[in-house]
């Protein structure tokens, strides 16, 4: 008697063993989807936050190309530039060559009118004086 009151106290002790047990292994699932929940969430924030990160990414990149285009274009005016004043510079430098030919031709022209004028003063003179 003594052996089966031991069995069946041994008996409740598992049974009561088993439902701490099952209790405990019920929060544990609990616990576990709880986690799985915030994991998921988790997930969907970090997939929000990629989607912003690749928006502006490409916005980056969008920009970059505008930047790069207004830059080539700037380069081209500024050459454009360099070229114009260039050829402005040739045309004035130029100008200011014709115009100093044209005033030493003028000198010239002006110093041979003196010459004759003078040659013939005094070829005027000889002759009246002889």
């Amino acid at each position: 008697m003594v052996l089966k009151t031991n069995i069946e106290n041994t008996l409740k002790g598992f049974e009561t063993r088993i439902k701490e047990l099952e209790q405990s292994n019920e929060e544990l699932r609990s616990q576990y989807k709880y986690l799985e929940e915030k994991v998921r969430e988790r997930e969907v924030e970090a997939n929000a936050k990629q989607e912003t990160i690749n928006f502006f990414e490409e916005k980056i990149k969008k920009r970059e190309v505008e930047t790069n285009a207004k830059q080539e274009t700037i380069d081209n005016l500024k050459e454009k530039v360099r070229e114009e004043t260039k050829a402005k510079q040739e045309i004035i430098n130029n100008y200011d060559e014709n115009t100093s030919r044209k005033n030493i031709s003028s000198n010239s022209l002006d110093f041979y009118t003196l010459s004759c004028e003078n040659l013939f003063s005094t070829a005027g003179n000889t002759i009246t004086e002889n």
